[in-house]
């Protein structure tokens, strides 16, 4: 009767001891996101940021992603971040926990009142288009921060970055680096382009930046140009000593009568009143070619002018202007 009685009474906890039973079966279960946080909350202070008491059930390895608020983001596997807010506010701080499958999600919002210091104000001096030397394919450009300021007279610090693609720091992206230190540097640029050179100025608590963009350039071509006139037939103009090739395309020419434009366009579309006669049929503005101006548009004592303006050069980079290659006075 008792091996009975036993037997009823493992019959009947096996499906208690099932209905109790959670995780046996291996199934992975979501972690738990904890935010905490020290230090001053003001604007450039240093204020950390743990997720060291988050958990996981299943003692899964875990990986954290912050956003701050203000558009900062730090994906990371350490328990401990940093991050300073430059403007007074309230913020939500948002943590996102995994454990690679599951996530969990906490916020806490924080407000951060004006730091006692105040902001520097980091200031370039412009330096616009440079030209690369023909020789070196290279050009020195100076850069000068020294009109930057702090309201409080705190001694500031410079870091410049010249937007070169080199990645000093690491982080993946070459826009963000630290390539040179004082109010006064010097760099070397070895290709064209328009590079965003950036400053930031710090007094050691908050920080500033300022932007300036640097258009590096092939120089612009030089020629020497004779004209002569065939009475009826026009003018002819001979070009000598060019300095550089470019391609035809971005050359213009302007013809002007007393001060006053009375004709341009580029020399490969001129039509009958202007004819560029490429001898070599490279396709570029080269030494010992020659142009045919009819009468039709020009007359002794015209001033007939060569310039170089390719898209990379026009618009905003030059205010529009073209920059002159050569010109002469169309004799009698």
């Amino acid at each position: 009767m008792r091996h009975v009685l036993l037997v009823l009474l493992l019959l009947l906890t096996v499906p208690f001891t099932a209905c109790i039973d959670t995780g046996s079966d291996g199934g992975n279960r979501p972690p738990t996101a904890v935010i905490r946080y020290d230090g001053p909350l003001m604007t450039g202070k240093t204020i950390w940021f743990y997720s060291d008491q988050s958990s996981d059930p299943d003692g899964d390895q875990l990986s954290y992603h912050w956003s701050f608020g203000d558009g900062a983001t730090w994906p990371t596997r350490n328990t401990r971040v940093y991050h300073q807010y430059q403007d007074p506010g309230t913020y939500t701080v948002t943590l996102v926990v995994s454990d690679g499958e599951l996530t969990d999600k906490t916020t806490v919002e924080i407000t951060i009142a004006e730091s006692p210091n105040r902001r520097p104000d980091a200031h370039i001096d412009e330096v616009g288009m440079v030209f690369l030397d023909e020789d070196s394919r290279t050009v020195d450009v100076r850069f000068d921060g020294t009109a930057s300021s702090d309201p409080d007279g705190d001694e500031m610090w410079y870091t410049w970055d010249f937007d070169d693609e080199t990645d000093l720091n690491g982080d993946g992206v070459g826009w963000n680096d630290a390539e040179a230190s004082g109010s006064v540097v010097h760099h070397t640029f070895n290709e064209t382009g328009d590079f965003n050179v950036t400053l930031t100025v710090t007094d050691g608590e908050l920080n500033d930046t300022a932007r300036s963009v640097v258009y590096v350039r092939w120089p612009t071509p030089k020629a020497d140009l004779e004209s002569q006139n065939h009475g009826a037939l026009g003018f002819e103009i001979w070009i000598h000593n060019v300095t550089r090739t470019v391609p035809l395309e971005d050359v213009k020419y302007y013809i002007v009568r007393d001060g006053q434009e009375v004709a341009s366009g580029n020399v490969t579309d001129s039509g009958d009143d202007v004819v560029y006669r490429d001898d070599d049929l490279d396709g570029n503005l080269s030494s010992e070619d020659n142009i045919g101006v009819g009468t039709s548009v020009a007359q002794a004592g015209d001033d007939f002018i060569l310039t170089y303006g390719p898209n990379e050069m026009a618009g905003e980079t030059r205010g529009g202007a073209d920059a002159e290659i050569g010109r002469t006075t169309l004799p009698e």
